[in-house]
């Protein structure tokens, strides 16, 4: 699964944006992902984090994965926006 971000235009360095992860899925135990920073490259306007969910074959009620931005370095912050991922079991 992935989320996506973009920026508007493209810039000619990179920008950092950190990720908040949140909701009631647990970290390490319903999902994985590579860490909770994403660069988008210069010349480019969207970057993108794999989210990894893990079947532990137990039927479970539906979960919720939040994905917020954190502080952004290159870049001014634009409307803030959640993303929300639900995984049904």
């Amino acid at each position: 699964m992935m989320s996506g971000f973009e920026l508007i235009a493209a810039l000619p360095y990179d920008v950092r944006v950190e990720l908040i992860l949140g909701g009631t899925a647990v970290q390490g135990v319903d999902y994985t992902v590579a860490g909770t920073t994403v660069t988008i490259p210069a010349g480019d306007t969207t970057a993108s984090m794999d989210i990894q969910i893990i079947d532990n074959n137990v039927y479970e009620s539906e979960k919720t994965i939040f994905v917020s931005m954190g502080s952004l370095d290159g870049a001014v912050e634009g409307d803030i926006i959640e993303q929300m991922i639900t995984i049904n079991d």
